[in-house]
Formats: C-alpha cells, structure tokens, sequence
C-alpha cells in the first residue's frame, strides 16, 4: 500500500488512552473525554438527539457520544457515601446531564457553566459491583439512579433512542453503566504515524475493534477514595 497525506485519512478525534503516550493522557490542555455505555447494550453509547439524552448505536466518529467528565467540584461536593461528584457535558453541544425531578422523569439538558456550583448537574458513581459496573446517580440524592428507561429484556431491551430517567434501584443491568477515556486526536496520528494506508475504512475498523477495551476512569476513583 501507498502511504498518503494525512488530510486523506478520516479519522475520529479521539483514541483509547490505553495504547496512547503517557505524555498525551497527562496534557491538561486537551482534557480527556469519555463514553457512557450500559451492561444491557455494551455496543450502544450515550448522547444528545433531539435534546434528549438517549441511547444510540455506538460511533465513535460522532462527537455527541463524546462527554467531558468535569470533576472540578469533585473534592468538595460529595454523595451520603463519600463518592466525588462529577459533571457530564456534552462535547459537541456544551450542555451537562441534569437531574429530573424525580423517579420515572427523563434527566434534561442544561447549557454548563464551569464557573458555577450547580448541584443539578452533578452525579456521583457507586462502589464497583460485583460484575465490574456501577450506578450512576444524582449527588445529593444516591436512591436516584440512571436508568435506561424499559431498557430490560421483559420490555423488548434497550433500543436506539432509549431515554434516560431517574430510577429506584432495582439490580437492571439498564441501570449499570462503565465511563471509560479517550486520548486527543494526537496520539492517535503518533500511533499511526508509520501505518497510513489508503483506506481509510480499514482504520475505522481497526479502532471499531478497540472500542470497548478502553481506559476505566473509575479506576482513579477507587483509588481516591480509597486514600
């Protein structure tokens, strides 16, 4: 195969952490964003479609399935269970995941503020459960839980465009959930800078088979708080 010019290569604009440069992972000026997937459809991601969150087939080239974990407030405002808040802002449109007004509401979108102490938008994980995921709920309130909404196999499963509520816990795996990271679109031409080829589908496929072996953010969470 001929090597060709980099703008020839259509490349999505991040890449797993875990093959990156250490260097890129520890750049503060290209935060790290992450996917949101849950146990029941590991190939189906979160994100923003008609200014609802839901959940969609996987694409790792689509910037609405990408969301910036903030934990800015994270030392200081934390659940009943000591866990550090955190926000998820959506990186292609700036708005974070809001709270709803309670069990069986969708969650709603707000345009986020970083320079603002808003509880709304803040949510907490739980302690890793016994099959390697955990729940995600709202920080000043733990019995909130994120729910993929009749996600479950009895109701047909999770589906594309299944919305996201608040839920009481009930053990769902439509209520487990994994964020893993992604490095800048940096590392990914540093890893690929010997290995250009002129289809660019067989990159695409190549990260496709990456996807889901991604960098566990959470594993930096059990570390604090187990300090």
């Amino acid at each position: 195969m001929k090597d060709v010019p980099d703008q020839s290569i259509d490349t999505p604009n991040v890449i797993d952490c875990q093959n990156s440069p250490k260097e890129d992972m520890n750049n503060d000026s290209e935060p790290i964003v992450v996917r949101v997937y849950t146990k029941a459809k590991v190939d189906y991601s979160l994100t923003i479609r008609d200014r609802k969150v839901i959940l969609a087939p996987s694409n790792p080239s689509d910037p609405l399935q990408q969301w910036i974990k903030d934990e800015k407030f994270g030392k200081n405002i934390k659940d009943d269970e000591g866990f550090s808040s955190f926000a998820l802002v959506n990186k292609a449109t700036g708005q974070a995941i809001k709270h709803s007004i309670g069990v069986t509401y969708p969650v709603q979108l707000t345009d986020y503020n970083p320079q603002k102490l808003d509880k709304t938008v803040l949510w907490t994980t739980s302690k890793r459960l016994d099959d390697g995921y955990r729940a995600i709920r709202a920080v000043d309130n733990v019995h909130l839980n994120l729910d993929g909404f009749e996600g479950i196999p009895e109701l047909g499963g999770v589906r594309d465009g299944t919305r996201m509520v608040l839920w009481d816990w009930v053990e769902g795996d439509n209520q487990k959930w994994t964020i893993v990271g992604y490095c800048p679109l940096r590392a990914f031409k540093m890893a690929f800078s010997t290995k250009r080829s002129e289809n660019s589908q067989e990159i695409q496929q190549a990260l496709a088979l990456k996807y889901n072996d991604l960098l566990d953010l959470n594993e930096k969470q059990d570390d604090d708080n187990d300090a």
